[in-house]
C-alpha cells in the first residue's frame, strides 16, 4: 500500500484509543485455548474485511472472508505449498509408473508359470496319464498313483496368491494416479480462496495418510514377488533336492539384505537404505509410542478447518510467519500492520509465538546492510507497525479487565517479545538505532511499549539477566535531542502513532520519556502555528472530517493541551534553574540577579573568559562582540591576554569576533592601544613557539591583520616581522615555513620591504644557535652559495630569503656583517665537522670577498681566548688560529695580546696542529710588516720566553716555519737575540732539507740590518770557534760540523760577514788540506784527550807496519798515508769527510782543485755503495760550478764500471754525472759513450736509472751552443734522434710511467713532420696511458707541435683518426675527451667575446663527447669534424651550434636521433645528458632541420615515458624529470609540448602517488616554477590538469596538497575546468574516503576559479554533494565541510561571497535557483550540522542563503526552539552564530513574524 491508502485506512478504521488518554470500546472477555477453535465474540461485522463478500468460483454459498483476498502472503503460500505439492506429485507418479511397468512385465511371468503348473493338479492331464502308464508298467498300483504331490498344490498356490496381488497392485497403482491428478489442481488464481482450498488439499491428505496408502501399494508388488520365489524354491526341491537347497540358499541371502534394508533406518536414521516395509514400520512404530505414552494428537490436528478463515489464520501462522524465508516473514507483518487486520486475529497472534518470530526477523532487517535502501526501510517499517497493532491490542486488554493478573498469562509471549525488544542489540534499544525516516515511529512504538510495562506487575517487567528493565529513555540519548524528530516531515501514517506516543509519554512515561515527549508537542505545535502564519490553513485534514468528529477532537485537545502545558513549564523551570545553578558554580561570587542588568551580563562574560572550556570562552567573545555599548574597560590584562591567544593562535573561528573586541578596545585610548598590542604581539611570539598547527594559525593572523591596512591593528604587522621571518627561515615543517615565506614575500611587495630586510639576518642569526646540526649546516651551505653566486643562478637556485633584495651586493652586505659572529663561533666550536668545514670555507670566501670584508668586526683576541678556555679540545684552539689566519689583513695588529697568544701557542701549545698554524700566523704577519715598534718588543720578549720550547720542537715542519718567522722578526725589527736563535734552529733542521738549498736567501736575509754591528756581533758569537774536522782529533762532531761548513758558507756570501766567516773555513779548509795531505797530528800539549776523543782519534800507525789499510782501494791514486786514514775513519765519516770537501772546495775552488779527483777516486774505489753515492752527490754539485778535463776523462773512462755497479743510487747518480759533463763546454761524450748510454735505457734493471739515461739524452740535444762547438750538439741530437727511432716503441711499453714519461720528452724533440713514425704512439700515450703525468707530458709535446702552423695540418688528420676511434671506446673517452678539449681551447682572454667563444666550444665539445660515446663505428663524419676544428686557430665561427648541428644531421642518420634521446636521459654523465638535450633542442627548433621534428618528438617523449615509468631505477627518471624541467623552462611559449605532453599523466604519477620524495619534489618545483609561468591556458597546463581525475583515488597525502596548488595555480579555460569537472563527478561516488575528499576539494577550487564565467560548471554532481555534506562517516579529509563550501558557492552564484544576503530577495541566476531548490527541503538536516564545530560557520553561511525561502525561515525557527529545550545551553553556539547572520543579512523581520505565531499558538 502507499502512503494515500494507508493514510485512509487509518483514518477509517483507526481511533484515537491511546491508553490513557481517550476512551477504548470495551470488548467481551475471551477465553481461549485454542485461538482458532474458541475465539468467541470480538469479531468484526459480517462482510467489513476486504473481500469478505467474494464468491469462490463453482460454489453457490456466498464465504465471509475476514482477511484480505488479494494479499501478497496467499500468493506467497500458494508458490510454496504448490511448489511442494507438485514435487511430492511428481515424486509418487515416478514411482507409480516403475510400479505398473513392474507389475505388468511380472504378471506375465508369473502367468506363464501358473499355467504350466496347472497340468499338474489335472488328474486327467497328459502328463499324469503318461506318469500311470510308466507307473503301469513297472507294476505299481494304479490307485495310488492318481494322488497329486501336496508340493504341486503349494506351488500352484503360492503363484496364484502371487498374480492375484500383483494384479491388484496394478489396480491400486491406476487410482492413485487419479487420486495425485485431484491432489494438484490446475489454477491460475492466487487469492485467498485459493489458498484455503489448496490448505484443504494438503490437510485432506494429511488426514487420509494419502502419502502412507500410496507407499503400501509397491509393498504389495514386493510381498507377490517374494510369494513367486516361495513357490519357485519349492519346485525346485521337489524337481532336484540339491539344486532347489542351492537356490534356497540364494534365496535367504536376498532376504537377508532386504530386511537388513528394511530395519537399518529404525536403528540408523541418516541411512540412504529403506524400503517401503520401513515407513510402514516407522508409522506403526510411532503410533505404538504413542499409545504407550498416552500422547495421541489433540482431536484440532486431526481436524481439518472448515472455516475458511480459521483455515487462512492458520496459514498465515504457520506457513508465513514461521517461515524460515524472511520475505515470508516481512509480508506477513506487513498484513498485520494494516489498520484493517482484524482485531480477532491479532489477539490470536498475541497468544501464539508470533512476537517472538517477528522480532527475530525485526532484529535481523534492522543490523542488516543492503544496497535496496527504500525496500529495507520499508520491511522495518511494517514491522513497527505490526508491533503497534499488537501493543495496542493489549494495552486494551488490560485496559478492559477486571484483574490484570487473569490476561498478562495469556499473553506471556508477547510480553517476553516487548521486553527483549527494549534490550541491547535490539531495534528499539536506542531511538536512533533505525533510519532518521523512521525514528518517528520507532519512537512511537518504544513510548507505547514503556508506558504499558510501567504499570505491570515487577514480574513482567524482569529481563533476561533476571533484572528490571530500565523504562526510561537513557540520559546519554538525551544529550542526542531525540525530540528533534519533531522537525521532521513525519509522513501522515506514522505521525498518529507518534503523536498519540508523545501524549501518552507526557502523562505516563519516566523523567526522560516526559522531557522528550513534552518537546516534541512543544515542537509540534510550535511547527503548526508557524505553518498556519505561513500559509494561512489551520488543518491539514480540515476539509475531510465532519464537523461533529471536528468537535470531538478539538473538545479532547483543549483538555490535553492544558495538562501539556503544565507539565511544559514545569520542565523548563527545572532547566532554567539547573542552569543557573550551574553558572553560579561557574562563575563564584557572581549573583545569579545581577545577570538582569546589563553590567551584570558583560561581567558574567568577562568573568566566563577565565574558563577552561573552549566553547564557553568561544561563545563569550561572540557574545562580547554583538553586545550593544560594551563597556570594555571591564577587560582585564589577564582576560585581553586569553582574547589575544585565542585570536592569534588557539581558535580561528573566534578570530573575527575577537579581533573586533580588541580593535574597539584599542581605539578607546592609548593606553589600551598598547596594552593590546603588547598582549598580541606576546601572542604572537607564543603561537610561533607552539606545533606546527599552532604556528599556521598564528602566521594567518598576522596576515589577517596586515590585509586590514585601515584597522587600527595595522601597525602591529609590522612588529610581527621578526618573529615571522624567523618562522619563514628556521620552522621544522615545510608547511609553515612556505606559509610563512609566502606572507613575508607579500609584506614586502608593500610597504615592510625595509623591516624584512632587517629581519632576516636576524632570523639567520638565531637559526645559527638551533641545536639541530642539519639545520645550521643548511643556513651555512646557503649563505656559501650566497657569496659565490655570480648573478647567474635563477631566483629558484637561491635561497628563500633572498627575494628581500634585487642586487647579491646589496644581500651580502646586509647579512653577513650580522651573522659573522655566529658563523665564526660555528667554524671554531660547533660540535659538528661538517659544519665546521662550512663554516671555515665561508670565512675564507668572505675575507676575500670586497664586498663584505671590510665591513666585519674581526676579533681575533675573544676568539682565542674563547678557544682557550676549552684547553682539552685542541681542534678549538686550532680553528681559532685558522679563522684569524683567513682575517689576518683585518687583525688589530696593535694588540700585543693577540700577536703575544699566537707567539705562545706558537712554542708552547700540546698540539702539533696549533704550533704549526700558529707559527704559520704569526710569520706571515712579520712578514707582512703589520706591526708596529711596541708590539714587535712584546713579541721578541714572547719569543725569548717559549725559546726552550720551540728549539726542541720534535717536528721538522715547524722548526722550518719557526727559521722563517725568526728571519723574518730579525730584518723588521732589531733582534739580534734572534741570530743565535735561528742558528740553533737551523741547526737542528736535517742538512738534507729543502731548507738548506735557500739557506742565504732566505733565512739569513737581514736587509739593512745585516750591517747592524749588534747584529754583526751575535752572529759572530752564534758561531763556533773553528768546527774540527781533523782526522786526528774526535769525529762526534762531524755531522753538526758539516751543518756549520754549510750554514758558514751560506753566510760568507752577505759581503760584510764574509770577512769574519772565512776565518773560520780557512781553519776548516787546513784541517782538510791536512787530512788529504796526511799530515801527522801535532802534540798534544792541552790536557789530555777524554775517553771519548782518545776512542774517536785516527790511531797511529807504523809506516812500516802492514796493515788493513794496505788492501784498502788498491787501485786507487789516491796515496796511502790518505787511503790509511779513510780506511781507518769508517764508512760513516768517510761519507761525511766527502761531503765537507766538497763543500769546502765550491768555497775554496783553487785550493782544493784535486777534490773532484779525490772524490771520484773514492767513489770508484771505496768498498762502500753510500760512500760512492755520497761521493758523486758531491761531485755533480762541483761539476754544475765547474768541470775540469781531469773529471771529464775519469768520468767517461769509468762508464763501464759505473754501470755495472749493483746500488741502483751509484748507477743514478754516475748518470747524472755524466750528463753534467756532458753539457758542461768542457766536456764531450763520444759516439761510443752515447751508444753504450743509450743501451741502459733500456737495458738496466732500475726504472729511475732508465729514465735518467733518457733525460740525459734529452738535456744534451737541449744544451745552449751559442758559445761553444756545436758539433757536439749535433751528434748528440742525432744520437738521441737515432735512440728514438730505434727504440721508441720499447720505451714507451716501459712499465715505469717515468721511464714513459722521459721517452715521451724525448721524442718530442725529435718530431719534425707529421711522417714521424712513431706519432701514432704518441697520440695513444696522450689517451691510453694509464699515469696522469705521463699523459700530461704527452699533452705538452702535442700542443707544441700543434703550434707549429706547418705542421698542424697534417697532424690534424692523424689526430683526427686517433681521437674518433678513442670516443667510442668506454676506458679512453674520457682521456681522449680531455685531449680534445685541452687541444682546442680558445685563449684564456677576459673579453665577453672570449666568454662566448668558451661557450661555444663547451658545447662543440660536448656534442664530439656524444657522438663519440654512443655512436656505434659506421658514423664516420667524427674524426672529420674533429679534423676541421684542429686544422684551424680558435675563432668565432668555429664552434657555432647551428654548424655543428647541420654537420651533425646533414645524413639523414635517424640512429642519432634515437641514441642522443637515450643519452639526454641514460648517460651516466651529467654533462653528456645536458649537452645531448641541448642538441636535441637546438635541432628541434630549427626551421632548416624541421623535418627532424617528429623523429626527435618521437624518440624523446619514448624514453622520458619509459623513463618515468621504470620504478626501479631512481637516476634514470630523476634524469626524465630534468629532461622536462629543461623542456617547459619557458612555458608560455609551448615550444616542446608535443614531446612534454605523453609524458605527463606519469610525470604527475611521480608526484602525487609515488614515495621517492626526492624526485617526488623536483617534479613538484617543475610543475610550479616552469608550468604556472603562463596567464593564459597552454597545452601543458591543460594535459596536467585533465590527467588528476583519473589517478585522485590513490593519490597521496602530499600528493592531494600538490594537486590543489596546481588546480588554484595554472590558467585553464572554462571548457577545460568542464572537462575536469565532468571526470571528477564519478569521483564523489567512490569508496575510498580520500578519493572523494580530494574530488570535492578540486570542484570547489574549479568553481572558484570559473563561476562567473560558468556558473553552471558543476551543475550535474549536486546530488552527489549534498550526500557528502550529509556522510558523518566520511569526514576523513574534510568532505563534509568542502561540500558545504561548494554548496554555498553554487548557492551565492557567480557574486562575490560576501554580497550575499545584501537586498536579495531572489537568487541572481537560474542556476543558483536551481541549486537552492535541491537544497531547500534539506533545510531541518542542514540545522543539525550546526553542531558539528569546525562545520558551523560554512552551515551557517549556507542556511542564510538558503533563509530566503519561507519554509527554511519557519525550519530556522522550530529547530532553534528545539535547542532551547536542550539541556545544554552550550549547544546553541551554533544557532545563535546562525541567528547573528540572519539579522544582519535583513532576515530579522520575518523572523519575528515567525516567532509572533509562535506565541500566539502557545
Amino acid at each position: 500500500m502507499d502512503d494515500s491508502e494507508a493514510e485512509k485506512a487509518q483514518l477509517r478504521d483507526s481511533s484515537l484509543t491511546a491508553s490513557g488518554i481517550l476512551p477504548t470500546p470495551k470488548s467481551p472477555k475471551v477465553e481461549v485455548n485454542n485461538p482458532l477453535v474458541q475465539v468467541k465474540g470480538g469479531g468484526e461485522a459480517p462482510g467489513d474485511g476486504g473481500d469478505g463478500g467474494r464468491e469462490r468460483p463453482g460454489r453457490g454459498k456466498k464465504v465471509n472472508l475476514e482477511f484480505r483476498s488479494e494479499a501478497r502472503i496467499w500468493d506467497l503460500y500458494l508458490d510454496d505449498a504448490e511448489r511442494e505439492a507438485k514435487e511430492r506429485v511428481e515424486l509418487w507418479k515416478t514411482g507409480l509408473d516403475s510400479l505398473l511397468i513392474f507389475a505388468g512385465l511380472f504378471a506375465g511371468i508369473v502367468s506363464s508359470f501358473v499355467i504350466d503348473a496347472r497340468r499338474d493338479l489335472l488328474t486327467n492331464s497328459e502328463q499324469n496319464i503318461l506318469t500311470d502308464i510308466r507307473d503301469t508298467l513297472r507294476g505299481i498300483s494304479i490307485i495310488g498313483l492318481v494322488n497329486v504331490p501336496l508340493s504341486q498344490k503349494w506351488i500352484n498356490g503360492l503363484w496364484l496368491v502371487s498374480l492375484y496381488i500383483t494384479l491388484f497392485s496394478a489396480i491400486m497403482g491406476v487410482l492413485a494416479k487419479a487420486w495425485l491428478a485431484k491432489f494438484v489442481p490446475a489454477t491460475t488464481r492466487r487469492e485467498a480462496a485459493d489458498a484455503y482450498h489448496r490448505y484443504k488439499l494438503d490437510k485432506q491428505a494429511e488426514l487420509w495418510y494419502l502419502e502412507e496408502v500410496i507407499t503400501l501399494v509397491p509393498l504389495l508388488v514386493q510381498i507377490a514377488s517374494f510369494l513367486f520365489l516361495g513357490g519357485l524354491i519349492v519346485q525346485s526341491i521337489t524337481d532336484d533336492p540339491t539344486l532347489g537347497r542351492a537356490f534356497l540358499a540364494f534365496c535367504i541371502s536376498g532376504c537377508a539384505i532386504y530386511l537388513t534394508m528394511t530395519f537399518l533406518p529404525l536403528f540408523v536414521p541418516s541411512s540412504p537404505f529403506n524400503t517401503p516395509l520401513s515407513d510402514l514400520l516407522l508409522w506403526l512404530g510411532n503410533m505404538v509410542k504413542a499409545l504407550f505414552a498416552w500422547n495421541w494428537p489433540a482431536n484440532s490436528g486431526w481436524q481439518l478447518k472448515t472455516d475458511i478463515n480459521e483455515g487462512l489464520a492458520e496459514i498465515l501462522y504457520t506457513k508465513l510467519i514461521k517461515s524460515p524465508k524472511p520475505s515470508y516473514v516481512d509480508e506477513a507483518a506487513a498484513e498485520i500492520a494494516l489498520p484493517s487486520f482484524r482485531k480477532k486475529w491479532i489477539d490470536y497472534l498475541c497468544r501464539s509465538d508470533t512476537p517472538q518470530f517477528l522480532l527475530i526477523r525485526f532484529r535481523s532487517s534492522s543490523s542488516t546492510r543492503t544496497d535496496n535502501v527504500i525496500k529495507r526501510n520499508e520491511t522495518l517499517c511494517s514491522h513497527v507497525l505490526a508491533f503497534l497493532q499488537l501493543v495496542d491490542h493489549l494495552d486494551g486488554e488490560i485496559a478492559t479487565c477486571s484483574s490484570v493478573e487473569e490476561v498478562l498469562p495469556h499473553y506471556t509471549r508477547l510480553l517476553d517479545a516487548l521486553r527483549a525488544s527494549l534490550e541491547n542489540g535490539y531495534p528499539l534499544h536506542r531511538w536512533n538505532n533505525l533510519p532518521e525516516s523512521l525514528r518517528p515511529l520507532s519512537f512511537g512504538l518504544r513510548t507505547q511499549i514503556l508506558s504499558l510495562l510501567k504499570p505491570l506487575p515487577e514480574l513482567f517487567r524482569i529481563g533476561k539477566d533476571s533484572t528490571l528493565i530500565e523504562l526510561d529513555i537513557h540520559s546519554n540519548e538525551m544529550s542526542d535531542r531525540p525530540w528533534e524528530l519533531a522537525c521532521q516531515d513525519i509522513r501522515s501514517t506514522h505521525r498518529l502513532h507518534f503523536m498519540l506516543a508523545a501524549c501518552r509519554g507526557v502523562l505516563q512515561g519516566e523523567k526522560n520519556v516526559k522531557t522528550t515527549s513534552t518537546f516534541i508537542l512543544g515542537l509540534c505545535l510550535a511547527k503548526a502555528g508557524s505553518t498556519a502564519s505561513e500559509t494561512g490553513r489551520t488543518s491539514e485534514w480540515a476539509g475531510s472530517i465532519e464537523a461533529k468528529d471536528r468537535a470531538t477532537v478539538d473538545a479532547l485537545a483543549l483538555r490535553f493541551l492544558s495538562r501539556l502545558y503544565i507539565t511544559t513549564m514545569t520542565e523548563l523551570e527545572d532547566m532554567v534553574t539547573a542552569a543557573l545553578d550551574e553558572m553560579s558554580s561557574l562563575s563564584p561570587g557572581l549573583e545569579i540577579g545581577a545577570a538582569h542588568t546589563h553590567q551584570g551580563i558583560l561581567e558574567a562574560l568577562v568573568s566566563a573568559l577565565s574558563l577552561p572550556q573552549r566553547a564557553l570562552r568561544f561563545h563569550t567573545i561572540k557574545m562580547l562582540n554583538h553586545v550593544q555599548g560594551s563597556k570594555y574597560d571591564l577587560l582585564s590584562p589577564a582576560s585581553i591576554e586569553i582574547i589575544s591567544n585565542m585570536v592569534v593562535y588557539e581558535d580561528e573561528d573566534a578570530r573575527e569576533d575577537g579581533l573586533q573586541i580588541l580593535a574597539n578596545l584599542a581605539t578607546s585610548s592609548d593606553e589600551s592601544m598598547t596594552r593590546v598590542s603588547n598582549a598580541l604581539l606576546a601572542s604572537v611570539e607564543s603561537g610561533f613557539g607552539h606545533e606546527p598547527q599552532q604556528r599556521l594559525r598564528t602566521v594567518s593572523f598576522v596576515k589577517t591583520v596586515w590585509d586590514d591596512s585601515s584597522g587600527p591593528l595595522y601597525p602591529l604587522a609590522s612588529r610581527c616581522i621578526p618573529s615571522l621571518v624567523g618562522v619563514a627561515l628556521n620552522a621544522d615543517m615545510t608547511e609553515v615555513r612556505q606559509s610563512a615565506l609566502r606572507l613575508i614575500k607579500d609584506l614586502s611587495a608593500r610597504e615592510f620591504s625595509g623591516e624584512i630586510r632587517s629581519a632576516i639576518p636576524m632570523a639567520l642569526n638565531a637559526g645559527l644557535d638551533i641545536s639541530e646540526f642539519g639545520k645550521r649546516q643548511g643556513i651555512l651551505t646557503d649563505l656559501l652559495e650566497l657569496l659565490r653566486d655570480d648573478g647567474s643562478k635563477d631566483v629558484s637556485e637561491k635561497p628563500p630569503y633572498a627575494f628581500a633584495w634585487s642586487y647579491s651586493s646589496d644581500l651580502v652586505a646586509a647579512i653577513f656583517p650580522i651573522v659573522f659572529e655566529k658563523i665564526v663561533s660555528a667554524a671554531i666550536h660547533d660540535d659538528d665537522s661538517s659544519v665546521r668545514e662550512t663554516a671555515k670555507t665561508l670565512l675564507n670566501e668572505l675575507s676575500k670577498d670586497g664586498r663584505v670584508s671590510y665591513m666585519l668586526k674581526v676579533d681575533a683576541l675573544t676568539w682565542l681566548e674563547a678557544a682557550a678556555a676549552q684547553p682539552s679540545w685542541w681542534w678549538v684552539r686550532h680553528n681559532a688560529v685558522l679563522v684569524s689566519e683567513y682575517f689576518m689583513t683585518q687583525l688589530d695588529f696593535e694588540n700585543e695580546n693577540l700577536i703575544k697568544k699566537l707567539v705562545e701557542w706558537a712554542g708552547s701549545d700540546d698540539d702539533d696542529d696549533v704550533r704549526r698554524s700558529s707559527v704559520r700566523l704569526i710569520s706571515a704577519i712579520c712578514k707582512g710588516r703589520y706591526l708596529n715598534s711596541d708590539v714587535l718588543e712584546a713579541v721578541k720578549s714572547t719569543i725569548l720566553s717559549v725559546k726552550a720550547k720551540f728549539v726542541e720542537e720534535p717536528y721538522p715542519s715547524i722548526r722550518t716555519l719557526w727559521v722563517c718567522f725568526l728571519g723574518d722578526m730579525a730584518q723588521h725589527v732589531t733582534f739580534p737575540e734572534a741570530v743565535p736563535i735561528i742558528l740553533e734552529v737551523y741547526n737542528k733542521v736535517d742538512s738534507d732539507s729543502e731548507v738548506w738549498k735557500n739557506a742565504s736567501e732566505d733565512f739569513l736575509m737581514l736587509g739593512e740590518k745585516e750591517t747592524d754591528p749588534d747584529y754583526i756581533k751575535a752572529l759572530e758569537s752564534a758561531l763556533p770557534e773553528t768546527p774540527k774536522v781533523s782526522f786526528h782529533g774526535s769525529r762526534n762532531d762531524w755531522p753538526s760540523a758539516v751543518k756549520w761548513i754549510k750554514l758558514l758558507v751560506a753566510v760568507a756570501q752577505r759581503p760584510n760577514l764574509k770577512e769574519s766567516v772565512d776565518k773560520v773555513l780557512r781553519c776548516v779548509a787546513n784541517d782538510v788540506r791536512d787530512g788529504i795531505e796526511a799530515k801527522p797530528a801535532p802534540k798534544v800539549t792541552e790536557p789530555e784527550l777524554s775517553d771519548s776523543q782518545e776512542s774517536q782519534a785516527a790511531p797511529e800507525v807504523d809506516p812500516g807496519e802492514h796493515d788493513g789499510a794496505l788492501d784498502f782501494m788498491t787501485q786507487s791514486t789516491l796515496k796511502l798515508p790518505l787511503r790509511r786514514l779513510l780506511y781507518n775513519i769508517g764508512w760513516d765519516d768517510r761519507r761525511t769527510w766527502g761531503d765537507i770537501l766538497a763543500t769546502i772546495a765550491l768555497h775554496f775552488p783553487l785550493e782544493f782543485q784535486d777534490a773532484p779527483t779525490i772524490l771520484f777516486e773514492i767513489a770508484r774505489h771505496d768498498s762502500d755503495s753510500d760512500v760512492q753515492y755520497a761521493c758523486l752527490k758531491s761531485l755533480i754539485l762541483l761539476a754544475k760550478q765547474s768541470v775540469t778535463r781531469g773529471l771529464t776523462n775519469d768520468t767517461i773512462d769509468q762508464l763501464d764500471h759505473f754501470s755495472e755497479n749493483p746500488d741502483w743510487r751509484v748507477r743514478f747518480s754516475y748518470t747524472q754525472l755524466l750528463c753534467a759533463v756532458g753539457v758542461s763546454k768542457e766536456g764531450d761524450l763520444s759516439d761510443e759513450v752515447l751508444k753504450k748510454l743509450s743501451s741502459r735505457a733500456l737495458l738496466d734493471s732500475d726504472y729511475d736509472c732508465r729514465s735518467e739515461v733518457v733525460n740525459t739524452f734529452f738535456n744534451l740535444a737541449e744544451i745552449d751552443d751559442h758559445d761553444r762547438d756545436p758539433s757536439p750538439k749535433e751528434r748528440y741530437r742525432a744520437a738521441g734522434e737515432a735512440l728514438v727511432k730505434e727504440h721508441f716503441l720499447e720505451g714507451i711499453e716501459d712499465s715505469s710511467w717515468k721511464v714513459r714519461q722521459s721517452w715521451i720528452k724525448l721524442a718530442g724533440t725529435q718530431v719534425r713532420d707529421a711522417e714521424f713514425p712513431e706519432l701514432t704512439k704518441l697520440f695513444d700515450a696522450a689517451i691510453k696511458d694509464g699515469d696522469a703525468d705521463v699523459q700530461n707530458e704527452t699533452m705538452k709535446v702535442l700542443q707544441r707541435l700543434l703550434d707549429d702552423a706547418k705542421l698542424r695540418a697534417p697532424l690534424a688528420a692523424k689526430l683526427g683518426k686517433a681521437l674518433g676511434s678513442c670516443l667510442p671506446v668506454t676506458d679512453y673517452s674520457d682521456r681522449a675527451l680531455t685531449v680534445l678539449t685541452t687541444i682546442t681551447s680558445p685563449p684564456s682572454a677576459q673579453e665577453a667575446w672570449a666568454k662566448e667563444l668558451r661557450e661555444r666550444h663547451q658545447l662543440w665539445i660536448q656534442i664530439i663527447s656524444l657522438l663519440g660515446r654512443n655512436i656505434n663505428a659506421e658514423f664516420q663524419a667524427l674524426p672529420k669534424l674533429i679534423e676541421v676544428v684542429l686544422k684551424e686557430e680558435p675563432s668565432d665561427s668555429i664552434f657555432e651550434s647551428q654548424e655543428a648541428l647541420y654537420s651533425l644531421f646533414q645524413n639523414d642518420d635517424s640512429q642519432i636521433i634515437s641514441r642522443l634521446a637515450d643519452i639526454a636521459i641514460k648517460d651516466d654523465y651529467e654533462d653528456v645528458r645536458t649537452a645531448a638535450l641541448r642538441v636535441l633542442k637546438a635541432a628541434y627548433k630549427a626551421t632548416d632541420l624541421f623535418r627532424f621534428r617528429d623523429p626527435i618528438k618521437a624518440s624523446l617523449s619514448k624514453v622520458i615515458e619509459s623513463s618515468l615509468k621504470d620504478l626501479e631505477n631512481s637516476r634514470l627518471r630523476t634524469n626524465a624529470v630534468s629532461v622536462v624541467d629543461s623542456l617547459t623552462e619557458d612555458n608560455s611559449n609551448d615550444q616542446f609540448r608535443d614531446i612534454v605532453s605523453p609524458s605527463i599523466s606519469q610525470l604527475l604519477r611521480t608526484a602525487l602517488l609515488e614515495g621517492d620524495e626526492n624526485i617526488g619534489n623536483t617534479v613538484e618545483r617543475v610543475l610550479f616554477d616552469n608550468f604556472a609561468t603562463s596567464v593564459a591556458e597552454t597545452k601543458l597546463n591543460r594535459d596536467v590538469l585533465i590527467a588528476i581525475p583519473p589517478m585522485a583515488a590513490t593519490l597521496t597525502v602530499a600528493g592531494k596538497a600538490i594537486v590543489m596548488r596546481l588546480t588554484g595555480t595554472l590558467a585553464i579555460t572554462d571548457d577545460t575546468a568542464a572537462t575536469i569537472a565532468h571526470a571528477l563527478s564519478p569521483m564523489l561516488r567512490n569508496t575510498s574516503s580520500f578519493a572523494r575528499a580530494t574530488a570535492i576539494e578540486l570542484l570547489l577550487k574549479l568553481y572558484t576559479k570559473h563561476r562567473h564565467s560558468k556558473p553552471r560548471l558543476i551543475e550535474s554532481a549536486i546530488p552527489e554533494i549534498i550526500s557528502l555534506a550529509f556522510d558523518d562517516k566520511d569526514d576523513v579529509g574534510g568532505i563534509r565541510i568542502t561540500a558545504i563550501q561548494l554548496l554555498v558557492a553554487l548557492s551565492s552564484g557567480p557574486a562575490s561571497l560576501d554580497n550575499v544576503g545584501e537586498a536579495q530577495s531572489e537568487p541572481s541566476t537560474a542556476t543558483t535557483s536551481s541549486i537552492l531548490k535541491q537544497i531547500t527541503p534539506l533545510a531541518t538536516k542542514f540545522m543539525a550540522l550546526l553542531q558539528v564545530e569546525h562545520l558551523r560557520p560554512s552551515v551557517v553561511e549556507l542556511l542564510s542563503l538558503m533563509s530566503l525561502d519561507p519554509t527554511v525561515r519557519q525550519t530556522i525557527l522550530l529547530r532553534i526552539a528545539s535547542m532551547a529545550f536542550g539541556p545544554e545551553t552550550l549547544a546553541l553556539v551554533g544557532h545563535v552564530d546562525l541567528l547573528f547572520r540572519l539579522i544582519s543579512d535583513g532576515m530579522y523581520q520575518k523572523l519575528l513574524l515567525g516567532l509572533k505565531a509562535f506565541s500566539k499558538v502557545k
